[in-house]
Formats: structure tokens, C-alpha cells, sequence
């Protein structure tokens, strides 16, 4: 029975509503609140949201918006932004917690919960702006318009789910005790994934924002399902994390130190690289489970080199407390032995071959062209990278579906390793994007072992 009305589709028309006992349901669909609000802060510049990836979706979609880009609401959101870092699951939260796109009030308690990035001040008088924006524009009618685009994602996001047994998983690892509603919020603004949980009536909703994809892309078989299970045991992981963080807090300032730099933008503080950290070593205990030890491995080595120095011993940690515990062990019961390993020995010598590790990596001195150039010569046959030290000749240059990569006849190092050059045929008026080292696709080493840290190059050529 689908207790969701067709309104609040993706999670919680009408809270009070009651599923089947202890039975999950999943609801899949695009959210009109949430295309709003992300609307909004598309507009207002958050570089999170600046891409539209449905490009029917975004036809017409400036100049629809022309008359409202300097509306009040929008003009409100960048200064959220800029005065108090209201971004990423901060934008969508709020879109989650509005009881409806018609009257686009906050759920019943839900004030109390919001991140802390949103102060509570102006709450209303955003909202009473966003009612205003959604009126005066007719979002309603926009969104309605382009719903229908959002179909093929149902399907796909659905028979991956129940392919790769995600919810069955989730359920059992966690132990939930309480009625579970799952649910999958498409929509073209986001680039990855958001997690998102609300209780209402001691029953929890549970589930995630993500991006659209290309359900004809072929990629890895455990991508997506990871993925999924990564975005909702955030459900479980960060309770857990956040009640044993002051056991664990300086281990974790003593390892952000020397991973800060290296850590993606949205997890650098102390905290959020630990609840990330657990997260990610539940996701590879699913992967260990559903395609075995050697994809689980992987995973936690591209951890690894994203910063999440902890995962693989965590995750080893997991897989060692379930077969103690055996049939009726949930994540959560092994909480102060994860606080054990985190703060033992072996993490404090883990940290120091990892910056062991670092001082022989090698840099990349220049790019020719200039990473970040424009107006590059269409003509321009060669790519020529300088490394600071000599590098074994191997070597790992990837794309990863942005931008376009040029035609490439040659690749080959000076004698002593410190060249590379790339013979290349260049188109005009193009964005060329491409990575030296991507995650565990890393054959850019130095001769002395050290691994070049993963580098975007991207520059654009001219007419």
C-alpha cells in the first residue's frame, strides 16, 4: 500500500498515514519542492546546482526565469550562502521538511532538527519569499511541464534497488525496528547524492536527493548499488558517529591535519570526515557482501586516496564484530569497539606511513596549455606536462564524462622521466576535461614509489 499521496510523492504527505507493520515500502519520484527550491539556489549561484542535467529540462529555462532572477528569494539564498554556508544537504533539507509545494510550510517540529547553517531567524521570511517566487513564476506549471522527463529514471533507480538488494541489506545490517518508507528523489541539479531521514509517528523515512542518470551508460555493476546503501545508511552510521565523536575527537583532529587538503571540499571538518569515514566502511561491508572482498577493497583503496585514511581498517573491524556477534548483531552494537580501534596503535602508525607516503609524492610543476586557460589554439598539437621528480613510465590519464578529451596519436616521457608529452588533435570552441590519477586509477607514480595525487586539467580552446 503506497501511503504517499500524490502530492508529497517522494516521502511524507500525510505523516499520521499508516504502512503495512515493519513492512518497507519505496517510493521513487521527482519532488516539486525540491526542484524549487534548488530552483532557487541555482539562481542564487550555488556552484553545486549550477548544472541542469536534463538538457529538455533546461530548454527554455533562462528565459521562462528571466522575469524572476532578481527576486527577493533569490537575492535572500546567496546571501544564506555567503553569510552562513547554507549549501548541499543544508538547500535540501529544507526542501524535504515543506509539508507541501502549495503551501510551502515547514512540517510540524521540523525547526528544531534543520542544520544549524540555517538560522532560525530568517527561516520564515525565506519561505514567505519562496511562496511568493513559486506563485508569481507559476513553478507549478514549469515543473509540471517537465515532470514526464524524470520517467526513465523511476525504472532504472527501482530495478536497481531491488537487483542489488539494497533495502533488504540496509534492513538486516541495521536492525531497524521502526516501520521504514524508502524513497529516491531525482532531480536534475544535483551531481551525486544527498541523504535525507525524517521520523513522523515513530516511523521513519528514509532515503536520498540524487542525480539523473544515463540509464544506458554501461558502468561498473557495484557503482550504483554502493551508491545507494552509501547514501541511506547515513541513516544509522551518523547517529553512531556523532555519540562516540567526543571518544575519538582527537584522533580524528590528528589525522584531518594531514588529509585536509586532500579531502573533497564538503567534508573538511574533524567531524564530517569521521561520519563520512564510517559511512564508507558500512558501504564496503555491502560491497564485501553483494560482490565480494575484492570490489569491497577497491572501494576502501579509492577511499584511501580521497583522505578516508580509516575506512579499510574499520570496514575490517565490521566484517570481524558481525561474525562475532553472529545472526542477531547490528551495526550499532560494536560502537565502543570501533572507538577502541580508532584510538589503538595501529591507527596511529597507519597515519604515519601515510604521510610517510606524501613526502614522496610527486607534483606536477606546469601544463602547457595552463591548466584553466581559454582561447587555447585549435592548431595546438601537443600537451606537455612537467613533473618535480622523475616518474616511472606508466602512466593513468581518464575522463570522467565532463568535458570533452582530444584525440590523442602519442603519448611519451623525456629520458629522465620528468616530460610527458601528448600529441593531440584539438577541435575549435571545445572544453577539453581530463584527470592525471582518478581514484584507483593511478599509474602516475614517481621513481622512488610515490603516487601523484589525482589532478583535473581542463582548459578550452578558441574559435
Amino acid at each position: 500500500m503506497n501511503i504517499l499521496s500524490r502530492i508529497m510523492t517522494p516521502v511524507i504527505a500525510a505523516f499520521s498515514a499508516v504502512a503495512a507493520a515493519n513492512a518497507a515500502s519505496l517510493d521513487i519520484s521527482a519532488d516539486e519542492r525540491v526542484d524549487l527550491v534548488y530552483t532557487v539556489f541555482h539562481y542564487a549561484g550555488n556552484p553545486e546546482f549550477s548544472n541542469v542535467n536534463i538538457p529538455e529540462y533546461a530548454k527554455g529555462m533562462d528565459e521562462y526565469f528571466a522575469p524572476y532572477k532578481e527576486h527577493p528569494v533569490i537575492q535572500m539564498a546567496r546571501e544564506l550562502h555567503d553569510k552562513h554556508s547554507v549549501s548541499y544537504n543544508a538547500v535540501t533539507e529544507i526542501a524535504i521538511i515543506l509539508d507541501s509545494p502549495d503551501s510551502l510550510r515547514l512540517t510540524e517540529g521540523s525547526m528544531e532538527s534543520m542544520d544549524k547553517r540555517w538560522p532560525r531567524e530568517k527561516v520564515e521570511e525565506f519561505l514567505t519569499l519562496l511562496r511568493d517566487f513559486s506563485q508569481k513564476s507559476n513553478f507549478h506549471s514549469f515543473f509540471s511541464a517537465r515532470k514526464e522527463l524524470y520517467r526513465d529514471q523511476y525504472e532504472f533507480w527501482r530495478k536497481t534497488t531491488g537487483d542489488a538488494q539494497c533495502i533488504p541489506w540496509v534492513e538486516k545490517f541495521y536492525g531497524e525496528e521502526r516501520p521504514i518508507h524508502f524513497f529516491i528523489i531525482p532531480t536534475v541539479f544535483e551531481e551525486g547524492g544527498i541523504a535525507q531521514n525524517i521520523v513522523r509517528n515513530n516511523e521513519l523515512y528514509c532515503g536520498m536527493v540524487c542525480a539523473v542518470v544515463d540509464p544506458d551508460y554501461k558502468r561498473p555493476e557495484s557503482r550504483t548499488p554502493g551508491f545507494i546503501v552509501h547514501e541511506l545508511s547515513h541513516t544509522w552510521t551518523n547517529p553512531v558517529t556523532a555519540a562516540i565523536y567526543p571518544q575519538i575527537q582527537e584522533t580524528a583532529e590528528k589525522f584531518f591535519d594531514e588529509v585536509q587538503s586532500v579531502l573533497p571540499e564538503s567534508y573538511r571538518t574533524p567531524a564530517v570526515m569521521m561520519i563520512e569515514t564510517f559511512n564508507r566502511a558500512a558501504t564496503a561491508v555491502y560491497l564485501h557482501d553483494q560482490y565480494g572482498e575484492e570490489i569491497a577493497m577497491r572501494q576502501c583503496f579509492e577511499d584511501l586516496l580521497m583522505g578516508f585514511l580509516l575506512v579499510t581498517p574499520i570496514y575490517k573491524c565490521i566484517i570481524e564484530e558481525r561474525e562475532k556477534g553472529g545472526e542477531n548483531w547490528h551495526y550499532a552494537d560494536s560502537s565502543q569497539v570501533y572507538v577502541e580501534w580508532v584510538n589503538s596503535p595501529g591507527a596511529v602508525q597507519l597515519l604515519e606511513k601515510y604521510i610517510e607516503w606524501q613526502k614522496k609524492a610527486p607534483k606536477i610543476v606546469s601544463f602547457s596549455p595552463e591548466n584553466g586557460a581559454t582561447g587555447v589554439e585549435p592548431q595546438t598539437q601537443e600537451i606537455v606536462i612537467k613533473f618535480d621528480k622523475p616518474m616511472r613510465i606508466a602512466y593513468s590519464i581518464c575522463r570522467d564524462g565532463k568535458g570533452e578529451y582530444p584525440e590523442v596519436s602519442h603519448v611519451q616521457y623525456n629520458e629522465d622521466g620528468t616530460v610527458l608529452t601528448m600529441k593531440v588533435k584539438l577541435k575549435p570552441d571545445t572544453e577539453y576535461r581530463m584527470w592525471f590519477n582518478h581514484l584507483s586509477n593511478n599509474y602516475f607514480r614517481s621513481q622512488d614509489g610515490g603516487r601523484l595525487a589525482d589532478t583535473e586539467y581542463v582548459f578550452f580552446t578558441g574559435k
